[in-house]
């Protein structure tokens, strides 16, 4: 039987004092010595027990927050603020107890082994339940902007001690297996400010750098094409959100570099001016390739 030492507060006499006893007369004086409950002893950590909650943590998931195509939809200006509301408690109340995982060793591993279970059975739903009609890259587009735009601000929302690693280990395992689809991690507040806006879009920012104004004949035609013919299209909306997720980012990183006047000068002759010249000439496809390369190529650059 393991006893517990005790000191009585009065006359210092110390006392042996059995287990799941409440309450003691000290021997030596008479005080009434109320017993504090034993130290919890903290179990080692084992690694395998660690691992095994993660994954019920991940397939305890509900099939709903895994829909990609059906919650991007819902990534408007109008809807997102009460579709992230609805979605933000239900799917963090599956970390609950992740908290007990970060304090132990090698906690960032496991935030890196949460992310790659979680990306693996987003990709798994959406494979399973394809989209018809959808290009062949449908479905992974649509699991970046998932991830991007409602688990990892739903998980920073948490202001968790372990949210901003738990986020980074999503983003580290996303872009180790996806380099050409890297992604970052941001707020609901930085994506929900982004809308109210309207977004800095990369073709504002060159045009504003160049002193033309907002309703330019060039920003009103790329807008043209951006409301008609892309959005016609079979990844038109998928792509405008997308674009609508990275443009502030790659702004923002445009901005803090030392060139960057030539920077837009250089966007604006290798990319927006052959743009419009697509236009021009009625080849809206051409148009959107060349548009697409440059956004392809800000983000294999900055990200």
């Amino acid at each position: 039987m393991d006893f517990q030492k005790i000191v009585c507060e009065r006359c210092a006499t110390q006392t042996d004092v059995a287990p799941n006893v409440l309450t003691i007369r000290c021997p030596a004086c008479g005080h009434i010595i109320e017993i504090p409950p034993p130290p919890q002893q903290k179990l080692p950590f084992d690694a395998g027990r660690a691992l095994a909650m993660i994954e019920t943590m991940v397939n305890s998931i509900d099939d709903k927050h895994l829909n990609a195509n059906a919650i991007m939809k819902h990534f408007t200006a109008e809807n997102y603020p009460f579709s992230f509301k609805l979605y933000q408690p239900e799917f963090t109340n599956t970390l609950k107890d992740f908290a007990s995982l970060y304090s132990e060793p090698d906690s960032d591993l496991l935030c890196r082994h949460y992310g790659k279970l979680l990306i693996g059975r987003v990709l798994t739903y959406i494979k399973d339940h394809p989209e018809k009609g959808q290009p062949k890259n449908y479905g992974l587009y649509s699991v970046s902007m998932l991830v991007t735009t409602y688990m990892i601000p739903s998980i920073l929302a948490m202001e968790a001690p372990f949210s901003d690693a738990l986020a980074d280990g999503i983003v580290a395992e996303w872009n180790r297996a996806y380099p050409r689809q890297k992604i970052k991690k941001g707020t609901f507040d930085a994506l929900q400010t982004g809308f109210y806006k309207r977004w800095c879009f990369i073709t504002t920012a060159v045009c504003e750098s160049l002193h033309k104004p907002d309703d330019c004949e060039e920003l009103t035609a790329l807008r043209h094409f951006r409301d008609t013919y892309l959005l016609r299209q079979p990844e038109g909306p998928l792509l405008i959100q997308q674009y609508y997720l990275f443009a502030p980012m790659l702004v923002a990183c445009l901005d803090r570099q030392p060139n960057a006047p030539a920077l837009y000068r250089s966007l604006w002759q290798r990319y927006l001016l052959p743009c419009l010249l697509h236009l021009q000439a009625s080849q809206p496809e051409s148009c959107k390739r060349h548009y697409m390369r440059m956004i392809s190529s800000l983000r294999k650059r900055f990200f």
